[in-house]
């Protein structure tokens, strides 16, 4: 029997941008199948549209409650987690973090976002508190008193949120190891590096996703469109989720 590929064994495969379109139409088709109108896909829909449309009106109670839902959806409850051990309104100061920085992000064209310090200060605030909690869960454990907190659950709070840095999970890292090359990217952990790629990935074919994102409403809202970096976040996911389909089959 032979020994199923880590990430870095895979061998590279090419994809073109026509191509991505399609798997990102593929995860969206998932999302919309009548037989599945409550898919934990759209546990971002639901997080998102609260986030963006009555953020300052809503209550961070019930913010919390729907950012511990969406991170409950996409595997950040799991029983190793540390956010297991707290209820929702652990996510309550983070709540507050994202809305000092919200209506600035707001503000600013996507071809601009990244050029600035927002992102780097959300990202360290958001790791710096939530480190504190970890620490105080393992507190009385030995040997578990490790505070490092996964670029994974980071970028997933700010994609539910505010949506401008894909998730960097399992199978958007593998979907960016195995086909980022022939799309002009290499960097699939998170770092300033990483997000650059992707927005000149993105600027690079505009029109074409831009043409894919004008239909795509948030949670029927008419107002609130899918972000571009949630174009980036579903085709690389898609890819990275077929192919660990394909590893479980062989």
């Amino acid at each position: 029997m032979s020994k199923k590929k880590t990430n870095k064994e895979k061998e590279p495969k090419e994809i073109s941008v026509d191509g991505f379109i399609s798997k990102v139409k593929e995860y969206l088709a998932i999302k919309d199948n009548k037989k599945h109108s409550n898919h934990r896909y759209l546990s971002w829909e639901h997080c998102y549209a609260i986030f963006n449309t009555s953020s300052l009106k809503t209550s961070s109670d019930i913010l919390a409650l729907h950012l511990a839902f969406y991170l409950a959806s996409w595997g950040m409850y799991r029983g190793s987690s540390f956010l297991l051990q707290r209820d929702y309104k652990i996510h309550i100061p983070v709540i507050e973090i994202l809305k000092k920085y919200s209506q600035e992000f707001r503000s600013l064209p996507f071809e601009q976002l990244y050029s600035c310090e927002l992102i780097d200060n959300l990202y360290n605030e958001l790791n710096s508190y939530l480190s504190e909690v970890k620490q105080s869960v393992f507190a009385t454990h030995v040997n578990k008193s490790n505070n490092i907190i996964s670029d994974t659950l980071i970028t997933k709070i700010i994609m539910g949120t505010i949506g401008c840095v894909p998730a960097y999970d399992r199978y958007f890292k593998e979907g960016i190891n195995v086909y980022g090359h022939s799309l002009n990217i290499d960097k699939k952990a998170y770092s300033k590096e990483s997000i650059n790629q992707l927005v000149k990935f993105y600027l690079a074919n505009k029109d074409k996703f831009e043409e894919l994102r004008q239909g795509l409403k948030v949670d029927n809202i008419s107002e609130l469109i899918y972000p571009p970096m949630k174009i980036i976040d579903m085709g690389f996911w898609q890819l990275g989720y077929e192919l660990d389909l394909k590893d479980e089959t062989n």
